[in-house]
């Protein structure tokens, strides 16, 4: 199945066009603290604007969770009890800001109070289970948010296919199955600020120190790098997310990004820890 975008990656414009993150060998050097959940909401369908199909991932058995839908005025609230996983045929390896999973549960099936655009979801686990370690929850974003985050945007024909067999799916669910969601709050949350949503960014971008036994042996790579942000765009850790296949370069990319500062991503007016994606280019000019 296609996600339209699990954990999002703030990419810097200028330098990362073309550059795929999925298909990256990441390589990290230190790990966000708290992790990111490897247990997260996978997809979120809607069956139609008053009932959304979510499908959880995780890489191991779970216990009681809350699931919350977001639309631009309220959220949704449902618990779920140790939702049934099933093995994933194909695994997808993990990186540091998408951690493997291995299994996956059927859809589960949301009845909201009021017909609305879902937006986002987010998954989080009952703190009193057990089995449920503290980790960030990251964020899902559906169609309805890419439409309005880029007019171009289209479902890909794997995405439309996935989500006519979760309509499909729906079709055959007995009334008794469906999850009720409760509103638990209501207001302009998405008309509150000049700009409700929007992704982490870099304030000042440092420029990597060139090493000179790098730049004499006319050694050019770019490295990536990924940068833990937390609520207030402080840097919790980083990381080498793509290296450069030179060990000093990738020392001096980790350098440039520590030091650089970044603003947070907002959701909702507010700010959210995330993931920004630095990348330190070594032309050597």
């Amino acid at each position: 199945m296609d996600r339209c975008v699990t954990v999002r990656l703030s990419l810097v414009a200028t330098v990362l066009l073309g550059f795929s993150p999925s298909a990256a060998e990441p390589t990290a050097t230190s790990l966000p603290s708290p992790p990111v959940c490897a247990a997260h909401v996978e997809a979120v369908v809607s069956v139609d604007k008053r009932t959304y199909g979510v499908v959880i991932a995780a890489d191991a058995p779970i216990g009681n969770i809350h699931i919350t839908l977001y639309s631009a005025t309220a959220n949704y609230d449902v618990g779920v009890q140790n939702p049934h996983l099933e093995p994933i045929a194909s695994p997808a390896p993990g990186s540091p800001m998408h951690p493997a999973v291995t299994l996956e549960s059927a859809p589960l099936f949301i009845a909201l109070p009021k017909p609305d655009d879902i937006i986002a979801a987010r998954m989080q686990p009952d703190r009193e289970s057990p089995k449920n370690a503290p980790c960030f929850a990251p964020y899902y974003y559906t169609e309805f948010y890419e439409r309005a985050e880029s007019p171009k945007y289209v479902i890909t024909p794997k995405f439309q296919a996935f989500k006519a067999n979760l309509i499909k799916a729906y079709g055959a669910t007995r009334s008794t199955d469906l999850l009720e969601a409760t509103s638990v709050q209501i207001g302009s949350a998405g008309n509150s600020c000049s700009r409700p949503m929007a992704s982490a960014g870099a304030w000042n971008s440092i420029e990597p120190k060139y090493p000179e036994g790098a730049r004499l042996a006319s050694i050019t790579s770019n490295v990536d790098v990924f940068v833990w942000l937390d609520a207030s765009g402080k840097v919790e850790a980083s990381g080498i997310y793509k290296s450069s296949g030179d060990k000093l370069l990738d020392q001096a990319g980790l350098e440039a990004a520590a030091e650089s500062t970044y603003v947070p991503e907002i959701f909702h007016c507010r700010a959210i820890p995330g993931i920004f994606l630095f990348r330190a280019e070594f032309s050597g000019r």
